[in-house]
């Protein structure tokens, strides 16, 4: 079977800009992998870097050489073989199970043997700010979402006001806290009994990625999730006590096939998982709709944080995202 492969770069841009503790967004930079046997079409979509555009027009320029070289006669074992996990990885292995679903005249959900809910509740993302402004931005999307994850990473004492100030304007949702990476070990605590009494159910990627050896030190009694500390099974290895939960994310995981090994390997560890998503339209969110079918939190929001989104997206309605259509991906 000969397959033709294009690569391309797309920018979208957000609702509203897009602020964490590390980085200002306002567009996000997809890379969309399609590969066609001539009958079929299978997409897989992916964000190389959230704000380096040479990176994005690096990751795009080795796609094409190494589809050059080698996608004509390419599946998802031969892919993990050549290439190590890596967004990239990720656009070009959904883009197989895409095409392998519809080749099959079935969904990848049926090849998997994983039953999709109708729906899940979505988790809706409050950029750090200002507390004002994320009380504000809050309101808004506590309208549109089950679930609120709010970005802090900043100061102690600022952060501690931030999300008092947002559970006094929003009352009666799921709050989870994302710091990525921005506390120190000393912050943490400081900080966790302020969580804990604001009614925070769990706190994303705390301390720096290699300096969160001793987070079980801590001794929080909110429950801790690894995101920029997990990438895949090698980096389970790693991963020091005090977490319970992983965030994984199918730019890290370098596709859907690392991802489904990476849940097995996490459960056989007492490992809970959320499944999360990078900046990218509804392709990208498909597959991680499906793994997010058993998770512990959908985090699958970012096409709804889009100004447009693709012709034929997923839907977001009441609080909660919907199967994706059998016209979008993998079925």
């Amino acid at each position: 079977m000969n397959l033709s492969w294009t690569i391309e770069v797309e920018r979208w841009a957000y609702r509203r800009p897009f602020t964490i503790a590390r980085t200002r967004l306002t567009h996000a930079a997809n890379l969309r992998a399609t590969v066609t046997d001539g009958t079929f079409v299978g997409r897989g979509e992916c964000e190389p870097h959230e704000s380096d555009m040479q990176i994005v027009e690096h990751t795009e320029s080795h796609g094409r050489e190494f589809l050059r070289d080698h996608g004509s006669r390419l599946d998802r074992q031969r892919l993990a073989a050549l290439m190590p996990c890596s967004p990239l990885r990720n656009a070009i292995d959904c883009a197989l199970w895409d095409l392998e679903a519809k080749q099959n005249q079935t969904s990848v959900a049926a090849l998997l043997d994983i039953e999709l809910p109708p729906s899940l509740p979505i988790t809706g993302t409050v950029s750090l700010g200002p507390a004002a402004n994320m009380v504000d931005e809050a309101i808004s999307v506590s309208a549109e979402s089950s679930i609120i994850k709010i970005k802090l990473g900043g100061l102690i004492d600022e952060d501690a006001r931030r999300i008092e100030a947002v559970r006094a304007a929003v009352s009666d949702k799921i709050f989870i806290v994302d710091a990525n990476e921005g506390w120190s070990l000393a912050g943490l605590s400081q900080i966790a009994p302020v969580l804990a009494a604001n009614g925070v159910a769990m706190i994303e990627q705390p301390l720096k990625r290699n300096a969160d050896f001793h987070i079980a030190d801590a001794k929080v009694s909110v429950s801790l999730c690894a995101d920029e500390s997990i990438t895949d099974r090698q980096s389970l290895k790693r991963l020091p006590k005090g977490y319970d939960t992983i965030n994984i994310k199918l730019d890290k995981t370098g596709g859907l096939t690392e991802a489904l090994a990476l849940i097995s390997a996490a459960r056989d560890r007492g490992l809970d998982y959320m499944v999360g998503s990078n900046g990218g339209t509804s392709i990208a969110a498909a597959p991680a709709y499906l793994l997010a079918a058993n998770a512990r939190f959908a985090d699958i929001d970012s096409p709804m944080m889009l100004a447009d989104d693709i012709a034929g997206g997923m839907q977001f309605a009441e609080g909660h995202v919907f199967a994706p259509t059998s016209a979008l991906w993998g079925a």
